[in-house]
């Protein structure tokens, strides 16, 4: 009896502290953040039959005789700061202010953009979960991240990573620090 009591209380404890890590941390104030973006690129080509180097036996064969952007991909490096409210919370108002620099990834035949830098300002609302961080941009849908959030202090998550897929041919990665 004395080790099925003792082995209840061990898993009452062990429930416990998993619940412990399972509640998710709350942000409060600035953060720097850092966002990197990639889209895959996709081109094919065309090919006809060539006339190969003259020699004693010429002959003709395949080779490339143009390619062609499907899909010029994108990167972009975004730098700047994501302000919670002031008092720790799991969810409500933030703003977003960054510098985007971006451009496409591949640039054949002239396609493809040129590198860009622009600066943008969001508001909307957040939501902090155990494994996911949600954003919803005024006027947008919800943009939902993967989330590891690390040096918690005081229940506050002073460093936060995010990944997220966007669509079938994009990744994001973001990282937020408090200031």
């Amino acid at each position: 009896m004395r080790v099925l009591t003792g082995a209840l209380g061990g898993m009452a404890v062990l429930a416990l502290a998993q619940a412990a890590v399972a509640a998710p941390p709350k942000v409060a104030g600035k953060y720097a953040v850092m966002i990197f973006e990639q889209c895959s690129s996709a081109f094919n080509y065309t090919n006809d039959s060539y006339l190969k180097p003259p020699s004693s036996n010429p002959a003709t064969g395949p080779g490339v005789k143009g390619i062609n952007t499907m899909q010029n991909g994108e990167f972009g490096i975004e730098v700047g700061t994501f302000t919670f409210p002031a008092v720790a919370a799991t969810s409500g108002s933030a703003s977003v202010a960054l510098t985007n620099v971006s451009g496409a990834s591949l640039r054949i035949n002239n396609g493809g953009n040129t590198v860009t830098v622009q600066t943008e300002n969001i508001s909307g609302t957040f939501s902090v979960a155990a494994a996911t961080f949600t954003f919803t941009p005024a006027s947008q849908p919800a943009i939902t991240w993967t989330a590891s959030y690390g040096d918690i202090v005081s229940g506050i998550a002073r460093t936060l990573y995010f990944v997220r897929k966007d669509g079938n041919l994009c990744v994001q990665g973001m990282s937020l620090t408090k200031q």
